[in-house]
């Protein structure tokens, strides 16, 4: 008969809940895990207890609470040391399962296949996302494959790359000062997320707000809503999402299908300066400016669009034949004689070179008095491609706008009569320079302007802003000194 006596140590694990069966938690500081030792008489009562928690901490603490930072398993070990510490008395192991409380997610969801019209949105992409507090938050990237046309971010930086034929990601973004929205290419999704807030209610852990006593933040959601368009028909395309940051590396793999079909709904014509003149949503913040001047190039971009304001860029199913500018005064049609229509892109016979016509058109008859109410408009007869083979036709007209002499109204700042032509040619002191007309006056004389350039031109506008830059610093300050004085004075009489 053995005179051994055997004795097992143990410890309990209980939880937020007071609930020793479940040892498992959350990784928050709301929910925090408490560990007591259970050590046998024959251990000895002044016994010195260790703990392991699995994470890289420990604690000599006899009975004592952990936190967990991230979710995961961990294997909690309990040492059991004599009151000398120099013996190992006992060593207890047990797994504690630790979870988030809002989980990681990102959804792309939308409502059957993609399918669209060309230059038109597709269903709407909507897109769910809810984080831990203590995951960064993460950039979503997107690939584009099977499309016929690039994608807008990889097209050569150009300032009319607008224009062109391409494949993007929309977003609508507010236009505070007028309360619409507009159309934005985007590179990547970023999701506006909003903090979740958790508290301890009836000894169960709630999601509350902000305000409620002992809340604390447990993690972020929030949802956005994109589209994607293409211009160019495409029978079959994939749109993958992946994302990348500092706790993931493209972890996503979320793909949909879809297609693109040709959109023949020619309606009418947009004429502007620059072409932005808004898809889906009509904008007049990029009409033609108002005062124009006799031997002034005027520019404007023409596109074509259909009935809900979309652009059209696929022009060759639409059966273009030529296009027509004309210049108006009122409902009069001015003689061909007395303008010129110049092409920077595009030709008047034919608009298949992405939808749109880029030029400028030149009043040249003298002057005594200004044209007042000039509009620029553009037609141009089509064969819309339909069973009924209906033959139709679409226009535009641009805003109204005056021509005036080139020396009748001009009204300049200060700065705004700058000629950078003539500037630099008198700077070329150098004999080899002196007969070098095609930099100074083709390349400098472009860029910068001459006597004749619209203010607007880049050097006027540049020379314009430095020669006012001190006067209207100054001007403020002179605003604001009469107020001064009289402050000062009030206080003066007060005291």
């Amino acid at each position: 008969m053995s005179n051994v006596t055997t004795a097992y140590a143990d410890f309990t694990v209980i939880d937020y809940q007071s609930d020793s069966t479940t040892l498992s938690s959350y990784n928050l500081s709301l929910t925090p895990l408490y560990f007591s030792p259970i050590i046998p008489t024959e251990l000895g009562t002044s016994s010195r207890v260790v703990w392991d928690f699995g994470d890289g901490t420990s604690s000599d603490i006899t009975s004592t609470s952990h936190v967990y930072e991230r979710p995961g398993i961990y294997t909690v070990k309990l040492f059991v040391y004599d009151c000398f510490n120099q013996a190992n008395l006992a060593t207890v192991t047990k797994s504690i399962v630790v979870k988030d409380y809002i989980t990681d997610t990102f959804k792309v969801t939308t409502v059957g296949r993609l399918t669209a019209y060309t230059g038109t949105l597709t269903n709407e992409l909507v897109v769910t996302q809810t984080i831990p507090f203590y995951v960064q938050n993460s950039t979503i990237t997107y690939n584009v494959s099977g499309s016929r046309s690039d994608n807008y971010f990889q097209l050569t930086p150009f300032k009319y790359n607008h224009l062109e034929r391409y494949n993007s990601i929309i977003e609508k973004s507010p236009i505070a000062s007028t309360n619409t929205t507009e159309l934005v290419e985007v590179d990547n999704l970023n999701v506006k997320l909003s903090a979740v807030y958790a508290s301890i209610n009836n000894g169960s852990i709630q999601t509350s707000v902000s305000s409620t006593p002992s809340s604390i933040i447990v993690g972020y959601s929030g949802y956005d809503v994109f589209y994607y368009r293409d211009d160019t028909v495409t029978p079959s395309f994939n749109l993958t999402f992946n994302r990348v940051n500092d706790n993931y590396s493209n972890t996503l793999g979320i793909t949909l299908s879809g297609s693109i079909i040709d959109n023949t709904d020619l309606d009418h014509l947009s004429i502007t300066s620059n072409g932005l003149d808004g898809d889906s949503l009509p904008l007049s913040t990029f009409d033609i400016t108002g005062i124009k001047f006799v031997n002034t190039p005027i520019h404007f971009v023409v596109k074509l669009k259909d009935a809900l304001n979309n652009s059209l860029k696929n022009t060759s199913a639409l059966g273009l034949s030529s296009l027509t500018v004309k210049l108006l005064q009122g409902t009069t049609l001015l003689p061909t004689s007395s303008y010129s229509v110049s092409s920077l892109q595009g030709t008047l016979s034919s608009l298949d070179c992405g939808g749109y016509f880029r030029g400028y058109v030149t009043y040249t008859d003298l002057l005594e008095q200004p044209l007042t109410s000039i509009t620029l408009t553009v037609s141009s007869s089509n064969i819309i491609t339909t069973s009924l083979a209906n033959i139709g036709a679409a226009s535009g007209s641009s805003s109204v706008f005056d021509i005036y002499p080139a020396n009748y109204y001009q009204l300049y700042k200060k700065g705004e009569d700058f000629d950078g032509e003539a500037t630099f040619k008198s700077l070329r002191f150098q004999e080899t320079l002196l007969d070098k007309e095609v930099m100074f006056t083709d390349f400098f004389g472009t860029i910068f302007g001459n006597a004749e350039s619209d203010p607007e031109c880049l050097g006027k506008k540049i020379n314009e802003r430095i020669t006012n830059f001190i006067d209207n610093t100054t001007n403020k300050l002179l605003v604001s000194w009469p107020k001064y004085i009289s402050y000062k004075n009030q206080i003066n009489a007060a005291v």
